[in-house]
């Protein structure tokens, strides 16, 4: 069936901005090679439309300097990544936004699939995720011939935290009839969270404009994200590269003050070490999306964080000498 993307939201926000990683862009060219021997995330035996699956991440990776535990498919879509959190705020990764189903889904002759692999040595491994010859739900529905297709992978990898979209071989003549922008080309986008209670969407990263250079820009409007896309499809060999900062937007904040937290992770009491001769102001709790979970005012050095949904927060402590940031765990 033909699915809409979940992100059908009301309501969007920023947030405190500064807490996200951010990403510069840059595009390079690489010869596609199809994955030898993966593991299957699709039926082998068997066509497949609106995949669900859920595999663990085989080593820590960071995504908008969160750690991603695990990637599923599901909510009926088989072309985004969906990283996991206990407290319903998801980040998603799609490197192409579409709805995609087996090429001998009417035929009941499997073409299609989606599968990952992990190579390289401990400390260097890239996570290959594979769409191969995917169809479109819309053309194959409708028993239209020849049928589009594209081949596509998405890489993580290990250490750098570094995302590529590497791009196969496509065909697609009526691009418009699969990418809902309707510019001619499919949707490119990287979204920090996305709230499942509240539909409210956090920073966001996405392509515009020719696939041979696009331009990456930043969004929390979802309205401006769904009307974005690339103008064309990009060729065999293409390979788009997300390369996170150096530093955060939240490390770069003037670190002028030296304290540290223990324990963390913690499931209670947080304790501020380091706060002797120093006259805190103020100390704030956010959660990964930027809101303010918490605030403490003449806080001298114990915080209770009983309340707090177990996962990962940004704690800032605000004292007339400076400000210090550090990321803590909730377990």
């Amino acid at each position: 069936m033909k699915n809409k993307i979940i992100l059908v939201a009301s309501a969007f926000f920023l947030g405190f901005s500064a807490l996200s990683q951010t990403y510069t862009f840059s595009v390079g060219t690489n010869s596609y090679i199809e994955l030898d021997n993966p593991t299957y995330l699709t039926p082998v035996s068997e066509t497949w439309d609106d995949p669900e699956f859920e595999f663990d991440f085989p080593f820590v990776f960071e995504y908008f300097g969160v750690n991603l535990p695990a990637l599923t498919v599901s909510y009926g879509l088989g072309a985004e990544l969906f990283g996991t959190n206990s407290n319903l705020q998801v980040p998603i990764f799609v490197p192409v936004y579409c709805d995609p189903i087996d090429l001998g889904y009417m035929s009941d002759n499997p073409l299609s699939s989606i599968s990952y692999k992990v190579e390289g040595i401990i400390g260097n491994r890239i996570l290959k995720v594979q769409w191969k010859n995917i169809g479109f739900y819309n053309q194959v529905d409708q028993g239209v011939t020849p049928l589009d297709y594209m081949n596509y992978q998405a890489w993580f990898y290990e250490g750098t935290n570094r995302i590529e979209i590497r791009f196969g071989v496509s065909v697609i003549t009526n691009p418009n009839d699969h990418f809902e922008s309707q510019l001619g080309g499919p949707a490119v986008f990287l979204i920090s969270t996305f709230d499942l209670k509240t539909q409210q969407m956090g920073n966001t990263y996405y392509l515009s404009g020719t696939p041979i250079n696009p331009t990456m820009n930043f969004t929390t409007d979802f309205e401006v994200l769904i009307s974005s896309s690339l103008s064309g499809i990009p060729a065999n060999g293409q390979t788009y590269i997300f390369m996170p900062d150096a530093q955060s937007g939240l490390e770069s904040e003037i670190n002028n003050i030296s304290f540290s937290i223990v324990p963390n992770p913690s499931s209670s009491i947080l304790n501020i070490i380091g706060t002797n001769g120093i006259d805190i102001e103020e100390i704030q709790i956010y959660d990964i999306s930027g809101r303010v979970m918490h605030t403490f005012y003449n806080q001298s050095h114990q915080l209770n964080i009983e309340d707090l949904n177990n996962g990962n927060y940004i704690i800032k402590i605000s004292s007339s000498s400076g400000q210090y940031i550090e990321k803590f765990i909730k377990q």
